[in-house]
């Protein structure tokens, strides 16, 4: 097994649980490792510390996937999907016919950087984010399909690592054909992993709709960044009076108007509309809207993009305090993680000043719990949410 010999005073964040080993960390490589490949990780005095996934791609060149001794098997992979497994059953999840769809495995938390697993009513869709991971895919598989049993309905993959769809894929149902229908908090849904962003649908926000639906109650209420609609039925199933929904995909128009079907719910009264965002926010009327949601993409994929980003949540939180009506609500997220909580108020704080409205913060929100980050990972935490009053 070739090796990682990683530099004196560089060990202390390995010691702490983190698992990302930075490329200035090493000190000396044993072996000429493949990208993806396992290697052992030492200190300077030869004492263990870790199993890691090597990459030569940029500035993280291994992640550990274990600190034990312990190499590539289905077992491997089968015990951390099952500890993952357990974890979200005692969040009672999946729950009877109320909630099916919930992510299984969340990377670094679940000890596996690099992998995602989306669980749709025993249809997995799976996400490798690193060649390391990729390159296991067939051991993934043959784990999930020995956990999940009889249970298991299909498996899908996405490999992030080189952009491809469909890379391999298990179907043990003959007849499937997509989109398929899950369920969330007693909502229905479409799910399509091989046509839909991400997995197909955000998970991440399950709670935050929820709590959106107490609010919604005879307001007219806009979902900006609509995307599936969720928050639309959500907001239709929590009595609002009107919704309208704002997406600049017309696939994702399309979508909407499924969805609302799907969930049985007035089309006279919830309204799909294909717009580009700032077009719609600057030429909405004011004080029409009680409720306002902001669901952006992420304006930040990295460091560097940060200062425009907050520009960018700036804006667009300005225009939405600017038209809200007196009492109003808004509901704000940023889904990326170089932009930090503090950052992101920021850029709210510098947006209500600007429009010299008062606000009151009514809930600061996060991913569901079944995206719980580890403490010991804290890059995992990436949704911030506000829940604004404006005065």
């Amino acid at each position: 097994m070739k090796k990682l010999i990683i530099r004196t005073g560089k060990v202390e964040s390995i010691k702490r649980y983190h698992p990302w080993i930075f490329s200035g960390a090493v000190k000396n490589i044993e072996g000429e490792p493949k990208e993806g490949e396992w290697v052992e990780v030492y200190d300077n005095h030869n004492n263990f510390l870790a199993m890691a996934q090597y990459s030569a791609k940029g500035s993280i060149i291994a992640r550990v996937i274990s600190y034990q001794k312990e190499y590539p098997s289905v077992d491997f992979y089968k015990n951390k999907i099952a500890k993952a497994k357990t974890i979200r059953e005692t969040i009672n999840l999946p729950l009877a016919d109320i909630t099916n769809a919930f992510r299984l495995i969340y990377g670094e938390a679940d000890g596996l950087p690099g992998l995602i697993i989306d669980f749709y009513n025993y249809h997995l869709v799976v996400e490798t984010h690193t060649s390391g991971m990729y390159n296991d895919i067939q051991l993934i598989s043959s784990a999930l399909q020995e956990l999940f049993s009889n249970d298991l309905k299909s498996i899908f993959v996405i490999d992030k690592s080189q952009n491809l769809k469909n890379t391999f894929y298990t179907y043990k149902i003959a007849d499937l054909s997509l989109p398929i229908i899950i369920k969330e908090n007693g909502n229905s849904f479409y799910i399509n992993w091989e046509e839909g962003q991400k997995t197909g649908f955000y998970i991440d926000q399950r709670d935050n709709r929820e709590l959106l639906q107490r609010y919604t109650k005879a307001k007219t209420v806009l979902n900006m960044f609509c995307y599936t609609g969720a928050f639309s039925v959500y907001a239709a199933k929590g009595g609002a009076d009107r919704v309208i929904s704002v997406d600049s995909s017309a696939e994702a128009i399309q979508l909407v108007n499924k969805n609302l079907e799907l969930n049985q719910i007035d089309a006279k009264y919830n309204e799909p509309i294909r717009e580009e965002a700032i077009s719609y926010l600057n030429n909405m009327p004011k004080d029409y809207f009680d409720l306002i949601i902001l669901d952006p993409p992420a304006f930040a994929k990295s460091i560097d993009a940060r200062h425009n980003a907050i520009k960018g949540y700036k804006r667009i939180n300005s225009i939405a305090i600017e038209k809200v009506k007196h009492n109003g609500i808004i509901f704000t997220f940023s889904c990326s993680q170089a932009v930090s909580p503090s950052q992101f108020e920021g850029a709210i704080m510098s947006a209500a000043i600007e429009q010299g409205r008062k606000i009151r913060i009514l809930h600061r929100l996060t991913q569901a719990p079944c995206h719980a980050p580890s403490l010991f990972h804290p890059e995992g935490y990436y949704l911030k949410g506000l829940v604004l009053l404006v005065e």
